[in-house]
């Protein structure tokens, strides 16, 4: 790209390119509004400073001196970077002393606009971690914390990495082998990490073009709550509905309780059924 662009670039910049290179960072969609203020500030750079960083990145050669940090180092890598390779991140890892390496699945480059509340949430437990480790006096009130960022941080793998990529088998490491879960309906059900990956499957056999958004994530003692906000396109049969091809909007409210060892073992879900078959078209509700 410096070769072909970069190097000869001048004032005014296009935004085509600007887009083309902000997209270049992601595999997974981000809002529409947010992209395009992305672009907007990146336009606000005169070329000159695009070519010196650029220039600057590629001269680069602080390897040396890396063994010189001292402050505890949390490294973040997604694994589908179309620009840095792990293994840069592993050389990173070598070089700075007691450096932790976290690779997020199914993430790009900018890992931190297709997930910032993840991001959060894992710096939040790395910094609570270290104070525990540095004040042990202190510790019982941030270990309650750790534990609260630590099932966040597994809800959020559950919808990451379970739902929008498929990893079928992370339920596995979410729920306990057997949990509770109470339906809307006022039934409970014993399941287990199987039934999960059977409702996931379910769904994704029936929808497509799935996005799955946490609008919130409150955590508090041992349960995780979140409201979400699931948008799919009906292209499978869904519980004997044929596919209809609309895009729909599904809404709903999920809540978790962990054991201490960090697994589900009770849940309690609830989601908008009636809105979902009236967007299918369903006129006959028994």
């Amino acid at each position: 790209m410096w070769d072909s662009t970069i190097s000869d670039l001048k004032d005014p910049i296009s935004p085509d390119l600007v887009r083309e290179f902000a997209e270049g960072t992601l595999t997974r969609p981000v809002p529409q509004s947010f992209l395009e203020t992305i672009v907007e500030e990146n336009l606000k750079v005169p070329a000159r400073v695009w070519r010196a960083t650029f220039e600057g990145l590629l001269e680069d050669d602080s390897l040396e001196e890396l063994h010189k940090i001292t402050a505890p180092t949390l490294i973040v890598w997604g694994d589908q970077d179309a620009i840095l390779p792990r293994s840069d991140q592993e050389t990173l890892a070598a070089a700075i002393p007691g450096s932790r390496l976290l690779d997020y699945p199914g993430a790009g480059h900018a890992f931190y606009w297709e997930d910032p509340g993840r991001v959060a949430s894992d710096l939040a437990f790395f910094v609570a971690e270290l104070e525990t480790r540095n004040h042990p006096s202190k510790s019982e009130g941030r270990g309650n914390r750790m534990s609260v960022e630590r099932n966040k941080n597994t809800f959020r793998r559950y919808i990451e990495e379970v739902w929008k990529d498929e990893n079928l088998d992370i339920a596995n490491e979410v729920f306990a082998e057997r949990y509770l879960s109470h339906q809307s309906d006022g039934t409970t059900l014993e399941r287990g990490p199987e039934d999960v990956k059977k409702f996931v499957q379910e769904y994704r056999t029936a929808f497509s073009d799935i996005e799955d958004i946490v609008e919130d994530m409150i955590g508090e003692g041992d349960r995780v709550v979140t409201r979400w906000t699931l948008r799919v396109t009906h292209t499978g049969d869904f519980r004997g509905i044929p596919a209809t091809g609309k895009r729909i909007t599904i809404t709903g409210i999920g809540i978790f309780r962990f054991s201490e060892e960090g697994k589900v073992v009770e849940s309690w879900d609830s989601l908008d059924q009636l809105g979902m078959l009236r967007q299918l078209g369903v006129k006959h509700l028994s």
